[in-house]
């Protein structure tokens, strides 16, 4: 038989073998009344999976008996009318048939024309067995359901309409016919044995207020519901307390956040100085233990603080709760103390309440003060001193969004600096075991941070954010007002008595080059974030890994023996062999003909610090003189062609023949000679281009390169070379 028949179609159903739950004699049905006639929960289900028709009706035209009853007149009889109207009873079926959606307070029609609501049905036909008491117990969660559906405001109204019918015209047995705030469920026995008092049960308004229905709440409110009943809420103050109290509607929809709700409620003439009473148990402690704090008084304002709704603190006020509200906290040994919302956040430790009730105007007062300075989180808050130092920023930022939001709101100082620890086991154990961080983060930072060498000092939470690879955190830093600005130096741990040579002061783009990955690069990048690309650093040590440490007849020297003079942000990431970083720097607009020198301190007193000094390299001579053909070769495909003619201010990339044919000078320098100075800066190579410099420092690999990349006129170019006694002109192939 198709269970999607219609009733006119369906034919009689057969009598079942189960003489105790009645047979579907009588009744043009389908196959769902009579799985449902049977009791039969899992054919039930079967079918309703299958397709079947829930809302199926089903007809009493052929009822046993010659005389014509109220029962030969019933039609359009959903399951549970069949079961009503057969009085049949199985609680299973009931509660199945009600869960998929049909009700019993709705209505069935009678052949002659008129409804009969469901409930009526017991009465009507003398039922011994499905009777109006034991309707009365599955009423309850017929309530629930209807408070919790999706067509909320009308299956309710048609529930209370039926409801005021049978209180109007019918003495029935129904309690939610004699009281609107008939109890929907009943009260766990445990709880209300912890609360310290019998508790009330939840009524439907309680029901509906606690599951955030608002047009249910309305509706029961101009039904006569009851709004100043209460009932047992339980809140999670932290991980060791719990708070009980009894709550009302109102309280109730507080502790959703649902200002909806409580401007409705208290537009029902509840007053917003209502308040309630609590007790706080140990949250692990057996269902008999004394309370470890009583509450009195807790406002509305108080709850909004207790359940961290900090939305709702300017909306009550504007309603007429006031953040002057005093609760009384009385502690075992008979300790009473008043206690405001600011003050209950205080002690809460809860940043962002406290935040919030400041900025509504809430008074701090001297005791509020002092409890505050107690806690960690919340001192620097109220003028103390600042407890949160770089490893709980580190904390923050690789935690995720909750908890970096969480210090913010300690209003700490976004823009204070901090020092990178030494060493690399304090750098792994600052790092490692946190859900944003990564073996290669890590890897890279204690490569980049604790080289033995140097240190770093000057670090900011923006630029945590940004080694930490963690775009978001740099983000939600700059929304609330911190400054993409300040230097992060790398000094020596052993300082230098020179007091211009502090260190290499890095600015934003210089800090991604030396430690940063390319994808924040890339992001900074795209969020417009990112500065000059061709920021020169004006003097700086060299500290970089190709010239730092030095040695000198097996000798390490621990102190650097050059200076940078106006290194850029490319020049760095040649010197740190990062060419991917380099090559995007070049695209991101870096200049590749952008010159550096390399100067000695002090007056050299070894031929090899000579050796090292030029003025003038470009980053080709930089790839010359470091071997890096791959990133010559790169450099070198960032370059424009060679053209006889250029417009007076067109924009474009280098040629090649500008590139290849850049020159430096291999001078005698120190930072106090003075540039450009024959006598002061004798000259060993002047006119040295980057093939030049290749072959002079026997870089032949990337030497091959530039020579494919040349054209006879780069290749002619001719460098001097300074003699005992006489100056000689070479071309690279003299070389």
């Amino acid at each position: 038989m198709n269970p999607n028949k219609s009733q006119a179609q369906a034919p009689e159903a057969q009598p079942g073998p189960n003489p105790k739950h009645g047979t579907p004699r009588g009744l043009v049905c389908s196959p769902l009344h009579g799985a449902a006639l049977r009791g039969d929960a899992t054919v039930l289900e079967a079918l309703l999976a299958a397709g079947g028709d829930l809302f199926a009706e089903a007809e009493a035209s052929a009822v046993d008996g010659e005389g014509e009853t109220l029962a030969h007149t019933l039609m359009g009889l959903h399951a549970l009318h069949v079961l009503v109207a057969k009085d049949i009873y199985s609680e299973e079926v009931y509660r199945l048939l009600m869960r998929r959606g049909l009700r019993l307070s709705s209505c069935c029609l009678q052949r002659r024309g008129g409804e009969i609501p469901g409930l009526l049905l017991p009465r009507l036909l003398g039922n011994q067995h499905a009777t109006e008491e034991r309707l009365d117990v599955l009423l309850r969660e017929e309530v629930q359901l209807i408070i919790r559906s999706a067509g909320l405001a009308h299956e309710l109204n048609e529930f209370l309409e039926v409801v005021s019918a049978l209180r109007r015209d019918h003495d029935v047995a129904y309690r939610c016919a004699s009281d609107i705030d008939f109890p929907i469920a009943e009260p766990d026995p445990e709880s209300s044995q912890s609360s310290g008092r019998n508790e009330e049960p939840p009524t439907a308004l309680l029901f509906a207020a606690q599951a955030g229905r608002c047009e249910a709440v309305r509706l029961l409110l101009y039904a006569g519901a009851d709004a100043t009943r209460s009932m047992r809420r339980v809140l999670a103050m932290d991980d060791r307390r719990m708070m009980v109290l009894q709550a009302q509607a109102v309280q109730l929809a507080v502790l959703r956040s649902d200002l909806v709700m409580v401007e409705q409620l208290l537009f029902f003439d509840i007053s917003p100085d209502l308040t309630c009473s609590a007790k706080v148990f140990d949250s692990g402690g057996d269902a008999d233990q004394e309370p470890l704090e009583e509450w009195t008084g807790l406002s509305l304002l108080h709850l909004v603080v207790l359940s961290r709704s900090f939305d709702l603190v300017e909306p009550l006020q504007q309603m007429g709760c006031r953040l002057e509200a005093m609760a009384q906290q009385r502690l075992p040994d008979g300790t009473t103390t008043q206690v405001t919302p600011l003050h209950l956040a205080v002690l809460m430790e809860d940043a962002k309440g406290c935040t919030r009730c400041i900025d509504c105007g809430a008074e701090v007062t001297d005791t509020i003060r002092e409890a505050a300075l107690q806690r960690r989180p919340l001192r620097e808050m109220f003028g103390g001193s600042s407890p949160i130092g770089l490893q709980d920023w580190v904390e923050a930022i690789l935690q995720g969004a909750e908890a970096l939001q969480a210090l913010l709101e300690q209003r700490t100082d976004l823009n204070k600096a901090f020092a990178w620890p030494t060493s690399g086991e304090e750098a792994k154990e600052l790092l490692e075991g946190k859900p944003l961080s990564s073996p290669a983060t890590t890897e890279r930072l204690v490569e980049a941070f604790c080289g033995g060498r140097t240190a770093f000092e000057g670090i900011r939470p923006v630029h945590l954010a940004v080694i930490l690879d963690q775009m978001w955190a740099l983000q939600a830093l700059l929304k609330a007002g911190a400054k993409l600005e300040g230097f992060v130096t790398e000094v020596l741990l052993d300082p230098m008595e020179n007091p211009k040579l502090c260190g290499l002061e890095m600015d934003l783009a210089l800090l991604c080059v030396r430690c940063a990955s390319l994808e924040m690069l890339r992001d900074l990048r795209d969020e417009g974030l990112l500065p000059d690309v061709n920021y020169a650093a004006a003097l700086t040590p060299d500290i970089t890994p190709p010239f730092f440490p030095w040695k000198v007849e097996e000798r390490t020297l621990t102190d650097p023996l050059w200076a940078w003079e106006g290194l850029a942000p490319l020049h760095l990431a040649l010197l740190l062999g990062r060419s991917d970083v380099a090559l995007l720097l070049v695209r991101l607009g870096a200049n590749l003909l952008q010159p550096v020198d390399h100067v000695a301190i002090e007056a050299p007193w070894h031929y090899s610090v000579t050796d090292n000094c030029f003025r003038g390299l470009t980053p080709l001579h930089l790839c010359s003189l470091l071997d890096q053909k791959a990133t010559a070769s790169a450099l070198l495909g960032e370059a424009s062609g060679d053209v006889l003619f250029v417009f007076p201010g067109e924009k474009r990339a280098p040629q090649y023949k500008e590139m290849l044919g850049a020159v430096c000078r291999h001078v005698w320098a120190t930072l106090d000679s003075k540039k450009g100075s024959d006598e002061e800066e004798p000259w060993l190579w002047r006119d040295v281009t980057p093939l030049h410099l290749a072959l002079l420092y026997k870089s032949y690999v990337t030497a091959e390169a530039l020579i494919e990349a040349s054209t006879p006129d780069t290749l002619d170019i001719l460098c001097s070379c300074k003699e005992p006694q006489c100056q000689q002109f070479r071309s690279a192939l003299h070389l």
